[in-house]
């Protein structure tokens, strides 16, 4: 194929990855303030203590890449499992509730794992469906759908680049505001001083939509291994829904914040014969937090290890 043939089709592609990003965007907008309002939500600034802790799990949970975008053949399948680590957060970070005065049961899972599939598209596009289904685990019932499409783009020798657009929405439920360990106290008891009389069902609900940039470069004597690094853009909008009894009362607290952070990922991939992918890297997403008594805003960013094996099926 010549070079204006070569470009016409890079540019389809530009527009079609474009077109997406842009379809996946409406789908993760935040409702109106009115709407809000009409639902009872009470919307909270991006570095409230209750948003923080939104943003830290739906950034861990995101569907951020593990490499650069690769060529691959048209129709080609592979399957893939997405590994992460959830960070554990200390007594102070926990304490979120209630405008950071009420410590919350976060540390539930230590990590997360996600299949999926990725389909070779023309354009050299591939698309990726992941999804996390509603088992309980460690105590959390999530149900989550993750897609993306990306492409590699510029190639010269061993250095490559890529682009990736990605997207995930769905919940997760659990216990975090009145966990079954605190029933065995008295309600207003020292074990339990707000009143839970049964294990709560909260659900945190997100949306996120990522824009990822990256770059790799192939070491053919080190197994054709490639060091990559990631630069990304991340939409989140996030909302806490409570479930619970207290005191007699039921709590139907609803919260919602959004926001938008950068990311920074890097790792290293290595194909291990035709058909075996694996990855692992880090991702680093920096998030603030006004924690009472200071309003001042202060860093406390999301770091995680992650992993990722894929097999090509056909």
């Amino acid at each position: 194929m010549g070079s204006h043939g070569a470009a016409r089709f890079g540019g389809s592609a530009e527009r079609f990855i474009c077109r997406v990003a842009a379809a996946l965007l409406c789908c993760v907008l935040p409702a109106s303030p009115a709407a809000a309002r009409s639902s009872g939500e009470s919307r909270l600034a991006s570095d409230a203590p209750e948003a923080w802790a939104m943003f830290f799990y739906a950034s861990a949970a995101s569907f951020a890449g593990v490499g650069t975008p690769r060529q691959r053949e048209l129709w080609s399948v592979e399957a893939f499992l997405d590994l992460g680590d959830i960070p554990h957060l200390g007594p102070d970070e926990r304490t979120v509730g209630f405008d950071g005065t009420k410590q919350e049961d976060l540390n539930k899972a230590p990590l997360y794992g996600r299949p999926g599939l990725t389909l070779g598209l023309p354009w050299d596009v591939s698309f990726s469906i992941g999804y996390i289904p509603p088992v309980k685990v460690f105590g959390l019932r999530a149900n989550l759908v993750s897609m993306a499409i990306e492409r590699p783009m510029l190639q010269h020798g061993p250095w490559s680049s890529g682009l990736r657009v990605h997207t995930q929405f769905g919940q997760v439920r659990g216990a975090y505001t009145c966990p079954g360990r605190v029933l065995k106290f008295e309600p207003g008891s020292d074990g339990n001083p707000y009143g839970c009389e049964q294990e709560s069902n909260d659900t945190a609900i997100q949306r996120t939509l990522g824009f990822e940039m990256s770059g790799s470069y192939r070491i053919d004597s080190l197994y054709r291994a490639e060091p990559y690094l990631i630069l990304g853009a991340n939409y989140l909008n996030t909302e806490f829904h409570v479930h619970g009894l207290e005191f007699g009362e039921k709590d139907r607290t609803r919260l919602a914040a959004d926001t938008w952070a950068l990311s920074l990922g890097g790792g290293i991939t290595i194909p291990v014969g035709d058909r075996v992918h694996l990855g692992l890297g880090v991702q680093y997403v920096p998030l603030y937090v006004a924690q009472p008594p200071d309003p001042r805003s202060e860093s406390d960013s999301m770091i995680q290890v992650r992993g990722e094996i894929s097999y090509r099926l056909r």
